[in-house]
């Protein structure tokens, strides 16, 4: 736990994610690929949700076999998780130790991205409301 920094709660459930995606064999190398995810992220405070970006960072990069260096360089070249698209636009807020540039730029150059809740504006709420 110390040297990937996996936090305990993420710890099992990721576990479950890996078999879910048939890489329980390579559990291993997602702890492994999470430590690398979370230095291309700026190692990020821990704290759901921003556990769960590099938790899916890792294991997408485990899944697609990419090397993370080749990846942090040209991520352009890859798919990339909708969750790492919405942290990268700053959906979970401004990193404390800022944005991990000049990855950043390139992961969002091109990309367009769907929130996974659609946004509401005040009005389409109190419709929302007026019908309960």
């Amino acid at each position: 736990m110390y040297r990937h920094e996996i936090p305990g709660g993420q710890l099992s459930s990721l576990r479950q994610q890996a078999i879910a995606l048939g890489l329980g064999g390579k559990f291993e190398a997602v702890e492994s690929m999470y430590e690398a995810a979370d230095a291309m992220l700026g190692h990020l405070v821990k704290v759901t949700p921003s556990s769960k970006v590099v938790g899916d960072l890792a294991l997408h990069l485990v899944g697609a076999g990419v090397d993370p260096a080749e990846f942090e360089a040209e991520p352009g070249r890859f798919d990339v998780p909708d969750s790492l698209v919405g942290f990268l636009l700053g959906e979970l807020g401004d990193p404390p130790a800022g944005w991990p540039e000049p990855f950043r730029s390139k992961a969002l150059r091109g990309r367009t991205h769907k929130p996974e809740l659609p946004h509401r504006t005040k009005r389409s709420w109190l419709r929302i409301r007026a019908r309960r």
